[in-house]
């Protein structure tokens, strides 16, 4: 066979070759469609949630993020928490998962990052730890940014070296400060003095919260965000840090943390809401304070769990609308205070545990026309009477809360159970009085809503039962109230007007 024939079969066996491989790889992609369109259908009928409209998937995605409070208390190593924490895990479920999280800005405005959780060898390179925030924030294109930042020292190296220098974290804050909405830092006084914080423009800054600072007594107070002309909002995480820091108190309208004096209603007068703990007052005030714009004032507990100090007896408060002291054991002063303040007090929380608490009728006199949401806390039954019966020891209160819409009781000792179906009654029935929403009553469980009780029968005619909880649902579904027993008894209408 001559080589001419030879030459011109091996090209047709390679043309053949390649129409098989050509014909194959159709086949097999066919194949591949197939199967993958057979997978989507499997996991369709078995995980509905794959085939969501993209900005379903996206918007549950962001629900599923972490708050500051949870980034805050996480006290493991980064490479452990955020691999199982949202928006990193949507990375790792699947392509179309990681497509959307990447593409979803939202899901990456917010990073907490725990500095001393860092290996030393990562946080000692040079760019490591801001390249991974240059990709982080990245992906949150041009939106306002929440950025925290904690790096505890322990109490023998409070002025070492980080690994992580105060100066690259200040070169961090100082290059997305105009992006900056909220900012959060837990540093020592000396590491909060690097980072320059008083002289950096944060034009979007509307909220701050700053904590750690234990160690050393402060140092002159360190000047933080005078630059940031829309910062109204101040929280401080731990206690005792006010004196270590000149935030912009003129501008504050909202405060959150502990103080240990009254200067605070001084230095910051366009206050409008404060949550105030107060361990003591130091020095004692010898003079009272008033205060024309606060509107909300909550004493809280101090951070050793004792009841706050009363700084009531100092202040003058005649713009307050909410007032909340359901942890202060001291309420002595509570009456002078409204006396003197005159507030259209629209919220009242107050913990009463103390039998020879006799002002309570002058009290509630003096917010009776105003009052809308009343809470009390270890209610004794005289109190009870004051508010159920518009009558303490023998004496009738002038006006019988005209406008209260909102009732809460929290007891260890049970309820006056006819005096509370015969007041919801005539609160749900009275047209005179403004409309009554809600009563709820926390208690033991297992207490009263089987005892049987005489009460009046609701004004439609319909007939109730002999017990508690009879009357209380027969209340709740034809007058439209909204009652709420802790895990004894819900009973709420829908928007149908149905139970």
């Amino acid at each position: 066979m001559s080589t001419t024939i030879l030459r011109r079969r091996l090209i047709e066996i390679d043309a053949e070759i390649v129409e098989q491989k050509t014909a194959f790889a159709q086949k097999l992609a066919a194949l591949d469609r197939d199967r993958a369109d057979v997978q989507h259908k499997l996991d369709a009928s078995t995980f509905a949630v794959v085939i969501l409209p993209v900005e379903i998937t996206a918007e549950i995605f962001t629900l599923c993020l972490p708050s500051i409070e949870e980034l805050r208390a996480n006290r493991y190593p980064l490479s452990h928490t955020w691999k199982t924490q949202a928006p990193m895990v949507f990375l790792a479920v699947c392509r179309a998962w990681r497509d959307i999280a990447l593409a979803t800005p939202v899901l990456w405005t917010t990073l907490y990052i725990r500095l001393d959780m860092i290996h030393d060898e990562v946080a000692e390179k040079e760019g490591e730890v801001e390249a991974f925030i240059e990709r982080w924030l990245q992906r949150a294109a041009a939106r306002p940014l929440s950025l925290g930042f904690h790096a505890r020292r322990s109490e023998e190296d409070d002025f070492a070296d980080l690994p992580f220098v105060p100066s690259r974290l200040r070169d961090v804050i100082h290059r997305y400060a105009p992006r900056i909405e909220y900012l959060e830092l837990e540093l020592s006084q000396y590491d909060m003095g690097q980072l320059r914080l008083g002289s950096t423009e944060f034009p979007l800054l509307r909220r701050a919260a700053l904590g750690y600072c234990f160690g050393p007594e402060p140092l002159d107070p360190v000047e933080v965000f005078t630059k940031a002309p829309r910062l109204h909002d101040l929280h401080l995480i731990h206690h005792g840090l006010l004196p270590y820091y000149s935030p912009p108190f003129q501008q504050l309208t909202k405060f959150d943390g502990e103080i240990m004096g009254l200067e605070l209603f001084t230095l910051a007068p366009n206050l409008i809401e404060a949550r105030c703990s107060v361990e003591y007052i130091s020095p004692p005030q010898s003079s009272l304070i008033s205060h024309s714009r606060l509107q909300s004032l909550t004493l809280v507990n101090t951070f050793d769990g004792t009841g706050p100090c009363n700084i009531l007896e100092h202040l003058t408060l005649p713009a307050l609308q909410s007032l909340q002291m359901s942890e202060m054991d001291d309420t002595t002063s509570l009456a002078a205070f409204l006396s003197r303040s005159s507030p259209s007090l629209r919220t009242l929380s107050i913990r009463i545990d103390d039998d020879d608490f006799l002002d309570w009728g002058d009290c509630l006199s003096l917010v009776a026309e105003t009052l809308e949401n009343l809470e009390v806390v270890y209610p004794f039954p005289y109190v009870q009477s004051a508010i159920l019966t518009c009558h303490i020891r023998n004496t009738w209160i002038r006006t019988p809360l005209p406008r209260l819409q909102t009732l809460t009781f929290q007891t260890l000792s049970g309820i006056e159970h006819e005096k509370l179906i015969s007041f919801l009654d005539a609160r749900t029935r009275l047209p005179e009085l403004a409309t009554f929403r809600s009563f709820r009553l926390v208690c033991p469980n297992g207490t009263f809503l089987d005892d049987a009780i005489d009460a009046p029968s609701s004004s439609d005619g319909e007939s109730c039962k002999d017990i508690v909880k009879g009357h209380l649902a027969n209340l709740a579904k034809s007058r439209g109230l909204d009652i709420d027993i802790g895990d004894n008894f819900r009973f709420r209408q829908n928007q149908n007007g149905q139970p």
